[in-house]
């Protein structure tokens, strides 16, 4: 699940409080397209055929709205600086100096005891971590059994693993029975990490994103589109 990832190249362009860096990737899309990431930073695609000349000229010409967006993230990352996410939520956390290192779980927010050198995400990301495995393979026990509840026999999953990839939520070897999903899923509501695992399950059977992919995966999961702009929404946290 994911898409291939196309070199990207950096450029600029000048704006309303001076310049926009934005990194422009050619790919095979229609139309010029420009998003604000959650970091801030500005990513345009662009079909082979735009001249740099349009595409500068497009990205200028929505200088206000990307200034206004970048101040969006900005407030959000300062919201989301001292939380956690974890399944959808923005769970508050506090440092605690003097215990053993650790996550605690007290009142509701998360006491983190940092080691020696540690960063507070790099905690967090140890303590979904540890707690990730019975919960991702609830997800999947539950995506499966919506395929037989429609009628689907599916392969049996030989081996699930679970580690962090950047650029996909999970993937899926059909020859192997093998499915991956990502660890970053712990971040988001239980719903999307069900619908990424019943994605995958879709390719033991199908390969590809051909119109036989997307018939099985309404019959098992008719909300999928709704789950699928779920997971896209930004973490609430670290």
């Amino acid at each position: 699940m994911g898409r291939s990832k196309k070199e990207a190249k950096l450029c600029q362009v000048p704006g309303p409080e001076g310049l926009i860096f934005y990194e422009l990737t050619r790919k095979a899309v229609k139309n010029l397209n420009l998003r604000v990431r959650e970091d801030g930073s500005v990513a345009v695609s662009a079909p082979p055929r735009a001249s740099l000349t349009q595409i500068q000229r497009f990205v200028s010409k929505r200088g206000a709205w990307i200034l206004q967006a970048q101040r969006r993230t900005k407030a959000r990352r300062e919201i989301a600086k001292d939380r956690a996410a974890l399944l959808g939520r923005g769970v508050p956390f506090e440092l605690d100096a003097d215990g053993v290192p650790g996550i605690k779980v007290r009142h509701g927010a998360l006491l983190l005891c940092l080691a020696s050198g540690q960063e507070p995400q790099e905690a967090l990301e140890e303590f979904r971590r540890q707690k990730a495995p019975p919960i991702m393979e609830r997800a999947m026990e539950l995506a499966r059994s919506r395929f037989e509840q429609t009628g689907v026999a599916l392969p049996p999953v030989c081996r699930l693993t679970l580690r962090s990839m950047k650029s996909r939520w999970g993937s899926c070897a059909p020859a192997k029975g093998r499915i991956t999903l990502n660890l970053r899923l712990m971040k988001k509501p239980f719903p999307c990490m069900e619908y990424v695992a019943a994605h995958e399950l879709c390719h033991l059977l199908v390969a590809g994103h051909g119109p036989d992919f997307y018939r099985l995966l309404d019959r098992a999961l008719p909300d999928w589109r709704r789950r699928k702009q779920l997971l896209n929404q930004p973490d609430l946290g670290l």
